[in-house]
């Protein structure tokens, strides 16, 4: 952690900064410009950092090789600035320390031997505290981007993306190749332009952090995707998701046969709820295969099959996975994921595969529920086979769940009350800041659900070819749209009616 009282001395900024006296954005900069600049010698000393520079729009730091980058991608996080980074030798940090401090420093300098040594070990330690920053902050993914002169690293947390530092392009090669190597001792990485898995070590557990790699006309571009924990659990527990609920889409994976489809935009997080359904169904008593386009989670026990399309082929994907699925049938499976439905070859084997007796899971990208029943129709999937196929469809969002140790209790306003259909003055909380989130507000994210089981009334309605508006009036008569869940979300104080007009 930062020193206690520079620490305070930096949250005190943030909160004033977030508070009704701040008047703009200069006296943020020049509050806490003057205790970063002023930290002390020993603090700069002990931690090998030197901010150089600190301004509105960024902030410049020099990192000593060797130092722990902790301390800085702390201020980072606080301070929600990007940090144009500089890494120096130990006799060069020692320089720039006395240049810096001038009297207050000593000019005692580190032996050069006790470098370390190598363009790759330096910056190694930098990259391992990345990972483990952002494992234990919630960051899903990290960006690092090379351009002619820069390294950019950028990180998405609670579905924003935000640059963090700038580094020397002379890093680029080494930091890159660090994970290239460390991808190809899991025989995964074959070559530049596909994907990996580092296994990395995080306090008493190994996290599968997934890699995908691009080359770019001004540099390589690497994305780093970091679980989410959350769902990593044998029992299903998708936050947001009432018990009640959760309860009886366990007793649909328990049973056998039928198809349950998760749909949502790419930013909902669907791939972790078909991951959070194939843990429940892990216990070692069913034979579980995954068809996916690129496998993002590795899961013990169970048989992934990773596609690879082929530019020759007008319909590669689609191909395939109809290929795969019928040879995954002679595989005696109890459960089958299918990572996408996004053809009428692989909906419609799909399809016959959850009538032939596994569970069968996959996803779609829709709006909603009733959406997918609609995507199946008008890829002309017959209506008898898809009423007798479909046992629940699940459509999600994700939206930024408040901190809970420092909400504030509000009230709706008549615009957003008028909106949200709530009446004026309702009960609502807004995001404050505190330790404990950083100081955004906001602590992790929660999930937005419409779950709509297909009982026999509702099998009737499809398979009859009933009108959507008609199946989804039944559909939603005693259960929850996204609207109305969301909604739920913002009396219950777990997010904002920002976030809940956000996803309609």
């Amino acid at each position: 952690m930062l020193g206690s009282k520079i620490e305070m001395e930096v949250e005190g900024i943030i909160q004033h900064a977030d508070s009704d006296q701040a008047q703009n954005s200069e006296e943020f900069a020049s509050a806490a410009s003057a205790v970063l600049l002023g930290l002390p010698y020993e603090f700069a000393k002990t931690n090998g950092l030197i901010i150089t520079h600190f301004g509105e729009a960024r902030m410049c730091a020099s990192l000593r090789y060797d130092a722990d980058p902790k301390t800085l991608l702390e201020i980072s996080q606080m301070l929600t600035l990007p940090i144009d980074l500089k890494f120096i030798s130990a006799p060069d940090f020692d320089t720039a320390i006395y240049n810096y401090y001038g009297a207050h420093s000593d000019s005692a300098s580190i032996d050069e031997a006790d470098e370390i040594n190598g363009e790759s070990e330096k910056i190694i330690h930098f990259i391992d505290a990345i990972i483990n920053h952002a494992i234990k902050n919630g960051i899903s993914d990290v960006h690092i981007e090379a351009f002619d002169r820069q390294l950019i690293v950028r990180t998405r947390q609670d579905g924003k993306l935000r640059e963090r530092f700038r580094i020397s392009t002379e890093f680029s090669q080494s930091m890159f190749g660090w994970f290239i190597d460390r991808s190809r001792e899991n025989g995964r990485f074959p070559n530049l332009q596909q994907n990996g898995v580092i296994i990395f070590p995080y306090k008493e557990t190994q996290t599968e952090v997934f890699i995908s790699t691009l080359p770019g006309r001004l540099g390589e571009r690497m994305v780093l995707s970091i679980p989410n924990t959350g769902h990593s659990g044998s029992t299903l527990n998708l936050v947001g998701l009432p018990p009640e609920t959760q309860l009886r889409l366990r007793q649909i994976l328990a049973g056998s046969g039928g198809m349950i489809v998760v749909t949502g935009p790419e930013d909902a997080d669907i791939v972790s709820t078909l991951y959070a359904m194939v843990h429940q169904q892990n216990d070692s008593t069913r034979n579980i295969i995954t068809i996916e386009h690129s496998i993002t989670h590795v899961i013990n026990g169970i048989s992934q099959v990773e596609l690879a399309s082929s530019k020759n082929n007008s319909d590669p994907v689609g191909a395939a996975v109809v290929e795969i699925l019928r040879a995954v049938l002679l595989q005696d499976p109890d459960v089958v994921l299918v990572s996408e439905l996004g053809d009428r070859k692989t909906a419609e084997m799909a399809i016959k595969a959850a009538m032939a007796g596994p569970v069968v899971l996959s996803a779609m990208q829709t709006s909603g529920a009733i959406d997918v029943i609609t995507a199946f129709r008008e890829m002309k999937i017959d209506n008898m086979l898809l009423g007798e196929a479909l046992r629940c469809i699940i459509a999600q969002r994700q939206v930024k769940r408040l901190c809970a140790a420092c909400r504030v209790p509000g009230q709706a306003a008549g615009s957003i009350a008028s909106r949200l259909g709530f009446d004026r003055g309702t009960g609502i909380f807004d995001p404050h800041g505190c330790d404990e989130c950083n100081y955004t507000g906001f602590n992790g994210s929660i999930g937005v659900y419409e779950v709509v089981f297909v009982d026999e009334t509702l099998r009737r309605l499809i398979t009859s070819g009933g009108d959507e508006a008609v199946i989804s009036s039944y559909a939603f008569r005693n259960n929850p749209n996204l609207s109305s869940a969301a909604r739920r979300l913002v009396i219950s104080g777990e997010t904002t009616a920002e976030e809940a007009i956000r996803i309609g």
